[in-house]
Order: C-alpha cells, then structure tokens, then sequence
C-alpha cells in the first residue's frame, strides 16, 4: 500500500515539473516575442541633419626627412666652452662662447681666415660690416674698409654681449655660415664646460635639399599615388606637397614615395631655416589621394540600397529620396540627390532593402 502510495507521489511531482517547465518555457517564449515585436514595430529612430560639406579620403604614414649636413668651419680658439648657442642662427648670434668670449654667426662665402684690423679691406670685411648693420649697430652701407664707424659698431656688439673691448676681431671669433638665418646641429665636441684645444668641427648646417620620403609595402601604393597630397607637420611648422615619384627603397620589400612642393621646390621652402638639422628623423605625415569631394555630406547608415542596387535615403517623413555617392571616407558620404536640411533616418527598414552602412 505504501509503495503504491509513493508511485503516485512520483507521478503527480513529475506531471506537476512538466507543467511548471512548460508553464516557464510558454512565458519565456511570450516574453520574447513581445520584444522583438517591440523592436521590428518601433517608430522611433534617430534622425541626422544633412549638410553641406567637403570630403577627403586620407590616410597617415610615416615620413622620414633626410638632411645632408656639412661642417661650418673649425673652432680656432682653444679653451673652456663655456656657453652653448640656440640652434637657431642668424647674423650677429652668439653660436657659442670660449672662456666666456663670444663667437659670433656671419653669412659669408669665403671662411674667415685672418684677423681683421682696423685700416684693412677685403670681402672678409664687407661680410663683417653687414653682419653688424644686420644688428642695427652699423648704419652706413657696407664698403669693405675696416673704418672708425665699423670699430664704432664692433664695439657696442661686443658691450652688448658681454665680451672684451677688442680693437680688432681677433681670428676664430666668427664663423661664416653660407646661408643665414639657418638651423645649426651641435656636434658631440660642443658642450657646456668641454676643454677644446683648437681644430674642433663644432656646427654643421644643412648641406644642401632635405629628402622627404615615405616608406610604403607594395599593398599600400594605392594610397599614395603621383601627386596625391601630402601635409606634414615638424616643429609647429605645417608643409604641403605632392608626391612626385617613386624609386626602390634599400628595403626591397618597400619602396620609397617621394614628395615636394608641387611647384618642384623643397617641401620646407621657405621655412626650411626653421626645421630642426639632424641626419634623419621620422614624422607622420597625413596622405590624400584625391581631391576633396564637394556635396551634401551624411553618414553611411543613412543611405540604403534596393534589390536593383540603386542607392536611396529615407527622411523623417518616410520619403523616399535618390541619392548618388560621390564619395566616402570614415563613415561619411558626400552626395547629391538632397537638399541641404533634409533630415533623415538612420534605422533600416525590414525586408531586402540594406542600408549601405552596415556592410
């Protein structure tokens, strides 16, 4: 009798389980049904404003800048340096001192080679005379003597700057640079408190055009193809080019995207005394390989496409508008086919009909 009893405890609780696992499941399944009717039937959608615009693909690489350096004539004056110049050259600027006397930057074409005396004349002169009307010391027009006014000048310089009242301008207190103003490189030999015994290389200057390249694989030559647009920004100063040709790289496995100013010169002219000199140095650079596409600019996920494959916009009226892609870049289009202000759904619609977005 009790065994039977137990039987029957057995099936009610098994019947009672499948009709609570039933009961569960039919809700389950209810509930899931009324959110994704919820979802497919919902009116709401968020809407954008067209606009008019401008679009451009773009693409970031790698510069490297090559700058072919030389020595700036050789440190003639032995002793303690005892202060460091800017990089940053132009006449008349202290570009380092020795035993606290300061030696002084000259645009010239031929190197100091003598002291340069009262009474004497010369080109060495000239270039010294304008240097000193180049720091407003020396008013006359340069005339290649060493006369009373050019003494005048040199003196209230060297007051100017701390340095011995010279009668003369002893040799290795200038130094002639080609071009002025320029950008100048330190060598290891020019630093604060280093013993120099006279011979030193201590400058050295851009020896000719900077190379500006990139580096790309052969997958990436699409990106950056003759005369697509190049910017560059180097020490706050923004450059734009072109690239001009390509060549092989010494990586084989690269080649080497050359870029300058459309016009053929250095990219950096005219700023280039402004780039800092050293042999090599990396930036990134911001590549367009075509030019701007000018229209009406709205996302990517508010244009769809129909079984024909003909691109269309739905705005918040639920009007349907044609539209023709001029371009694309970083989930933007730029169209045409709407007025600007349209204000349209990004949401797609159900069915076959895909919004070009969400390929």
């Amino acid at each position: 009798m009790l065994a039977k009893l137990g039987l029957v405890t057995k099936i009610i609780a098994s019947v009672l389980a499948i009709a609570v696992t039933f009961a569960l499941g039919f809700w389950a399944a209810k509930q899931t049904q009324l959110v994704n009717e919820a979802d497919t039937s919902s009116t709401e959608a968020t809407t954008v404003e067209a606009k008019s615009g401008m679009l451009q693909r773009e693409y970031t690489f790698g510069m490297t800048i090559e700058t072919p350096l030389t020595s700036v004539g050789s440190n003639l004056t032995p002793g303690i340096v005892t202060e460091v110049g800017d990089t940053q050259v132009k006449p008349g600027s202290v570009v380092y001192r020795v035993n606290n006397q300061p030696v002084y930057g000259v645009q010239s074409e031929v190197p100091f080679w003598r002291e340069l005396l009262p009474g004497i004349s010369g080109m060495d002169v000239t270039a010294f005379q304008k240097m000193l009307k180049a720091t407003g010391y020396y008013k006359a027009e340069p005339t290649g003597r060493f006369d009373n006014q050019t003494l005048f000048a040199w003196r209230v310089l060297q007051k100017a700057n701390q340095g011995e009242n010279l009668e003369s301008v002893p040799l290795g207190m200038l130094v002639a640079f080609p071009v002025l103003p320029t950008t100048v490189e330190h060598t290891d030999s020019l630093s604060k408190g280093k013993q120099l015994a006279g011979g030193e290389d201590l400058l050295r200057v851009p020896a000719g055009n900077r190379q500006y390249y990139l580096s790309l694989a052969k997958e990436q030559l699409e990106f950056a193809p003759i005369g697509a647009n190049v910017t560059v920004s180097v020490n706050g100063n923004v450059l734009s080019g072109v690239v001009t040709q390509n060549e092989p790289d010494t990586n084989a496995t690269t080649t080497k995207i050359l870029v300058a100013q459309a016009n053929g010169k250095e990219l950096c002219d005219p700023k280039c005394h402004q780039l800092p000199v050293v042999s090599k140095q990396n930036y990134l650079a911001k590549v367009s390989p075509s030019a701007p596409v000018e229209g009406i600019i709205i996302p990517l996920a508010t244009i769809r496409t129909n079984a024909q494959n003909e691109t269309y916009v739905i705005d918040n009226n639920q009007q349907k508008h044609p539209v023709e892609i001029l371009g694309t870049n970083q989930g933007l289009a730029a169209v045409k086919g709407i007025p600007v202000g349209t204000v349209l759904k990004l949401t797609l619609e159900k069915g076959n009909e895909n919004g070009v977005g969400s390929k």
